[in-house]
């Protein structure tokens, strides 16, 4: 059960509502890149939380190639095309029960589309969007959900242009078990690199909020170096 709960919980968190959609070739649309290919690759890179970052905790690689039509429906939600990336990094889940916490990241071309990017999160739709996604992601493991909560909460990473932080809860009935599963999700924009951190916890209680700033400043910290 905590397994199942967690890692689906924090999939979507991971893939929020940035898509992990193909990397876009040098001049294949209009909205081409103006990070270079390599510079971008080691954005996305720093961008992500790594082994020394969360000792003591065991690490899965992610893959974000399951999420493609996911992504796709939070766009339309949206009501607009999903972005091209200069690169990506679906990052890594870092377990210790009874949390999970997980981090990946997007290059967009520069950074005033990586700025228009996250600023969707902002907005009351974007908001909707990701309740109706974290209603449909539960819906399909066999979840019947109860009742979804969502706020934005202030954050602080010291090194980004831009950061966005949400809190959220989750009450449903899965195989028999009323489950309440808690998360806090914070983007954050640091040149054209957008991070994504995220936690969750399935029995109740709250993730810290200034672990997670803390592990969004370190990473933000790397992609400043780069």
């Amino acid at each position: 059960m905590f397994l199942r709960v967690v890692v689906t919980s924090a999939a979507l968190a991971l893939a929020s509502l940035a898509p992990a959609s193909a990397v876009a070739a040098p001049g294949s649309s209009p909205d081409r890149a103006a990070v270079r290919e390599a510079k971008a690759e080691r954005l996305a890179k720093a961008a992500v939380l790594r082994r020394r970052d969360l000792p003591g905790y065991s690490v899965q690689e992610q893959s974000g190639t399951s999420a493609e039509e996911k992504d796709a429906a939070r766009y339309a939600c949206l009501g607009v095309a999903a972005p091209s990336y200069a690169a990506r990094h679906d990052g890594r889940a870092f377990t210790k029960r009874p949390s999970q916490i997980g981090s990946r990241s997007v290059v967009l071309g520069t950074p005033a589309r990586a700025r228009t990017d996250l600023a969707r999160l902002t907005t009351v739709r974007g908001v909707d969007c990701y309740g109706q996604a974290l209603t449909a992601l539960f819906t399909e493991q066999g979840a019947k959900v109860r009742r979804v909560l969502i706020e934005p909460v202030p954050v602080d990473v010291g090194a980004a242009s831009l950061a966005v932080g949400f809190r959220y809860e989750v009450r449903a009935l899965l195989e028999g078990v009323v489950v309440r599963i808690r998360g806090i999700d914070l983007h954050a924009q640091v040149g054209a690199a957008e991070l994504i951190v995220t936690s969750v916890r399935p029995d109740g209680r709250w993730p810290s909020l200034g672990q997670v700033e803390r592990l969004a400043g370190r990473a933000a910290q790397r992609v400043a170096r780069v």
